[in-house]
């Protein structure tokens, strides 16, 4: 069985063998994922996959009870984010949703030396840039469907009244999202006449994912905080209500694309007795307001 000795495991630089490798803390799960699915027959499902790393690392108590801030654990974040550097790399097969799978490249690899683990880290670094900087907000372990927890779902449906109010809404749409900011569901919350603050809304995500229904990110580097559906959005409203007992995978057909109708409503007081409403997209930058300004200056106007 590996050990602590034989493989890089939590909070241990990846060195030996001559120079040190500056890295993040998770890149050192990368090659027991590897190991552990080829053991697992080339694919398992990520709670397997976590107890088998954790067993065969020989992981401590301390370790694997370590929590995010928003709840989640600590391990399985950092191993999902090994998954996702290996997706990226060409190891992992990520087409399918809740299984993780060796590509060819996976199975012929080998125990990735130093310089390959520099290869993979720094490959997806060049397509996504600062990726995995604050793995803890941004990745999560994928949950399917039938992994997440219904009766807790229920449970925050009936004791949380922000949650009630969000979920009612979920389970009223039309089309599911891929994620939700906090911003866009504050207003819609608020348009629909109820008094909910941002910090209800954050807590509302973080017992979302605390139920299996997905990831909830901190806002970071101009990105808004937001909920990340791994399940599909209207049918986890529906069960919560109890419409339905099933919760459904989220599929691409079903949903609505991100950044689609993401807007903020704004209210300007521009005479004393007229208030001009407008909305504008939640992630408007300054060069946006900018041209806006513009446009208005630009605008015809009669004598004053």
């Amino acid at each position: 069985m590996a050990t602590a000795e034989s493989l890089p495991i939590y909070d241990r630089p990846l060195n030996g063998g001559g120079r040190s490798v500056s890295l993040p803390a998770f890149m050192q799960y990368v090659n027991p994922l590897l190991a552990t699915l080829r053991k697992l027959g080339g694919a398992g499902r990520p709670p397997r996959v976590f107890q088998s790393i954790a067993r065969e690392l020989a992981l401590s108590n301390a370790v694997l009870s370590e929590r995010l801030s928003s709840g989640g654990s600590r391990f399985e974040n950092q191993v999902a984010w090994a998954r996702w550097y290996l997706v990226n790399a060409g190891f992992i097969d990520g087409s399918r949703r809740g299984v993780w799978k060796l590509t060819e490249r996976g199975w012929a690899s080998e125990f990735l030396s130093e310089d390959a683990l520099q290869a993979v880290f720094d490959h997806t670094q060049s397509r996504y840039r600062g990726a995995g900087e604050e793995a803890e907000e941004e990745e999560t372990p994928e949950t399917t469907a039938d992994e997440m927890d219904v009766e807790k779902l229920k449970e925050l449906y009936a004791s949380d009244t922000a949650a009630q109010r969000f979920l009612d809404h979920a389970a009223g749409r039309q089309r599911n999202q891929s994620e939700t900011t906090v911003d866009r569901a504050l207003q819609i919350l608020r348009n629909d006449g109820h008094h909910v603050t941002r910090q209800e809304i954050i807590s509302v995500f973080q017992s979302l994912e605390n139920c299996g229904c997905g990831r909830f990110v901190a806002g970071r580097r101009g990105w808004p905080s937001r909920f990340v559906w791994s399940t599909a959005m209207i049918s986890v409203g529906r069960a919560a209500t109890g419409e339905q007992e099933d919760v459904e995978e989220l599929e691409e057909e079903t949903t609505e694309a991100v950044g689609e109708h993401e807007w903020i409503a704004h209210s300007f007081h521009l005479r004393p007795d007229l208030t001009v409403e407008f909305e504008l997209p939640v992630d408007l930058t300054a060069p946006e307001a900018a041209r806006i300004a513009r446009f208005v200056e630009a605008l015809p106007f009669g004598d004053s």
